[in-house]
């Protein structure tokens, strides 16, 4: 028989989502071979990643138990699991009070989908596939002859791919600083848990950034007992929006068949046009009126704390804007590639901090601790571009804003996701692949993909056949790729395109495979 090896190098929940999709695909064609899908983690835990693994219970989703799901064809389902395998999560966090409107720990999250990487395992096996989780990390991707690739990993292991789905997830940014590499400075926070542990408790800690890494680092050591100042350094002076009441709406301005019309007619979408119809949709969603947060964008808060507190108290009702925000879901990459190029740059270098700070909202439970942490005098907010420097006498000097005088820090915690370049990430693999030429960079971050399979361009400008991306990776093609709702759309896209391409392959496929792991790796693969 023949069949198809795929190597999907990452398994957080897009990989998952990727799977769920490639079963989905290859179920329904009656000519795709027999799929053996190598997965390949540095982590212990598959289907987590970075974003929901084993962590504190402050560290909290920020969509509502009933809404979040990383498969689009069964909405819903993560709290149904909630409610039919209580076994599975009680005794973890014994004292949680679930329903659809809860705002969980990731971690609990990270359970399901670990759990849920288990079933789709079965699942491929089903339709006579395999999963085969591979615990390495790949390095470097080696184009055959035949149009295979060679997966290389740091065990070794060597694995001959038909195809190479790279899904991996939020990487850091390297170390281009000594400072970097000074005790007491930390590129990258996670596992909260884990920091927590390394930083002295009366420690004073400088915590830059001010999305939802940067609060969990507060909340994480505010909760584990950390008694020393915290300052929460925005460079931007924005600080997320707190998520309100509604419920989901249903646009009937921002839809695709308008957007498609519209470029029919006019070949592009302005940025001006674009705002206009996200003011106009607000006023539907508001019942017909101008309401709070049209404006687009509002200015720093003044007064951050003053901010929270109005915040929380805007929570407790709808918020018509919010609902459109997240509406756009659907859309949000159609959009982005409808602006001319020029407007791209314009939107990333002005509006693109306000626009994440009131789309990336947080729960009501994380804005009241910080309230509380700043009210109490543990937790400070600052705003500007901050420079980081060794201290005198030990510890980092921080000059915050542009006329700041420097200020002293025990110790550091870079809050921020994951550079735009990805020629500044930690990564061997993408330092490889772009040195080889099999990909190039995206003026606006990532790689350059192709939007609709996610295959890499490479550095001449040809479609990569073999090779493709999803998620942060895929940033400046997609622009927004922080929801697992968009993420879970383009990978069920991607399966289509891997099976519809396997299955009209101009060659023939591999004979089966079972790459040889040489004595004495390193590597774990293990048999599922």
């Amino acid at each position: 028989m023949k069949e198809c090896v795929i190597a999907v190098i990452g398994a957080g929940a897009t990989a998952l989502s990727l799977l769920d999709s490639l079963v989905d695909e290859a179920r329904a064609e009656p000519d795709c071979p027999r799929l053996v899908v190598y997965l390949i983690e540095t982590r212990r835990l598959r289907g987590r990643g970075l974003a929901y693994e084993d962590d504190l219970a402050t560290n909290l989703l920020n969509t509502r138990a009933g809404f979040i799901t990383p498969f689009p064809k069964r909405p819903g389902h993560f709290f149904s699991w909630l409610q039919e395998n209580e076994a599975a999560w009680r005794h973890e966090f014994p004292g949680l009070v679930v329903d659809a409107q809860t705002f969980v720990p990731r971690p609990l999250f990270g359970l399901y989908l670990e759990c849920m990487m288990g079933e789709l395992a079965g699942e491929l096996m089903r339709i006579g596939g395999t999963l085969v989780p591979v615990t390495a990390e790949a390095t470097d991707l080696e184009p055959t002859p035949e149009g295979r690739v060679v997966v290389h990993t740091d065990t070794a292991l060597a694995i001959r791919a038909d195809r190479v789905v790279l899904s991996c997830g939020n990487l850091q940014a390297r170390e281009e600083d000594a400072v970097e590499r000074l005790p007491g400075f930390f590129a990258n926070p996670y596992p909260i848990r884990r920091l927590a542990h390394r930083i002295p408790r009366d420690a004073s800690v400088a915590i830059v950034g001010a999305r939802l890494s940067a609060i969990d680092v507060a909340l994480g050591l505010l909760s584990t007992g950390h008694d020393g100042p915290l300052t929460m350094i925005s460079r931007s002076g924005y600080l997320p929006a707190v998520r309100g009441t509604q419920g989901r709406y249903k646009p009937r301005i921002l839809t695709q068949e308008t957007i498609a019309a519209h470029l029919a007619r006019h070949g592009r979408v302005r940025l001006a046009e674009l705002v206009r119809w996200v003011e106009d949709e607000i006023e539907l969603a508001g019942g017909g009126r101008r309401v709070e947060g049209a404006s687009f964008p509002p200015e720093p808060p003044p007064d951050p704390l003053a901010f929270l507190e109005a915040e929380i108290a805007a929570a407790a009702h709808p918020r018509p804007w919010q609902a459109v925000l997240y509406a756009t879901n659907g859309l949000v990459d159609m959009l982005w590639r409808a602006l001319p190029e020029e407007e791209r740059s314009l939107f990333l270098a002005r509006f693109q901090a306000a626009w994440m700070a009131y789309r990336v909202s947080i729960p009501v439970e994380n804005a009241r601790r910080l309230l509380a942490a700043g009210w109490a005098g543990r937790l400070a907010f600052r705003s500007g571009e901050s420079v980081v420097a060794p201290g005198e006498g030990g510890g980092f000097s921080l000059r915050i804003g542009r006329d700041g005088a420097a200020e002293a820090f025990d110790a550091v915690v870079c809050a921020y996701g994951s550079p735009r370049d990805p020629r500044r990430l930690d990564s061997r693999l993408v330092g490889n692949i772009l040195a080889r030429g099999l990909a190039r960079p995206h003026r606006h971050g990532g790689l350059d993909v192709v939007p609709e399979s996610g295959r890499l361009i490479e550095a001449d400008g040809t479609e990569g056949l073999a090779i493709s991306a999803l998620g942060e990776l895929t940033a400046g093609v997609h622009f927004f790729t922080s929801a697992l709702e968009i993420n879970a759309r383009h990978a069920a896209a991607q399966a289509r395109s891997l099976v519809h391409g396997i299955v009209h392959a101009p060659r023939e496929l591999a004979a089966p495979l079972a790459p040889a792991v040489p004595p004495r790796s390193r590597v774990l693969v293990e048999a599922v």
